[in-house]
């Protein structure tokens, strides 16, 4: 069932099944929590389910111009305080990778186990930095082409305003 928050006065959607332990899928960057929706059936035997469209993602409103792991982690933390979980297993896909790590960084006793998908500990190399860089300008110099170019099959169509 898909609710909303109120953080930092700004709207996070997010879904929460089931009941039991829980398990927080965190999706990766330029996504949304839909890509979790055919995995849902199959985690329901698992317990309590948690999907988060992560600030500027989906359907969840944008909180700064930069959106650090950090920030992105606390915006994890309020959904679950919101729903008195007090620890949960995580499953983060990309950047959600990143977001979980730092999750765990902050709130370490609130991490059960974790699963990273398509996703390091490590930091970027500097050349995948400056592949990001480069994509980045690209970006602010003409959002439109690089979206329909490079990932418009990627992207919710919500997504492709924001």
């Amino acid at each position: 069932m898909e609710k909303t928050l109120n953080f930092k006065k700004k709207k996070i959607y997010y879904t929460d099944d089931g009941t039991g332990e829980t398990l927080v899928l965190l999706h990766g960057f330029l996504e949304s929590q839909e890509i979790w929706t055919e995995f849902i059936p199959e985690f329901s035997e698992y317990g309590r389910i948690i999907t988060i469209d992560l600030p500027g993602h989906g359907r969840s409103e944008c909180l700064a111009e930069v959106h650090s792991m950090e920030l992105m982690a606390e915006t994890v933390h309020a959904v679950l305080q919101k729903l008195q979980v007090k620890k949960a297993n995580f499953i983060g896909h990309s950047m959600g990778g990143y977001v979980t790590l730092s999750f765990l960084e902050q709130y370490p006793k609130m991490v059960g186990e974790l699963m990273l998908l398509n996703s390091t500990p490590e930091e970027d190399s500097e050349e995948k930095k400056q592949n990001r860089d480069r994509a980045i300008e690209v970006v602010q110099k003409n959002k439109k082409a690089f979206i329909s170019m490079a990932i418009s099959n990627l992207l919710p169509p919500e997504n492709e305003q924001k």
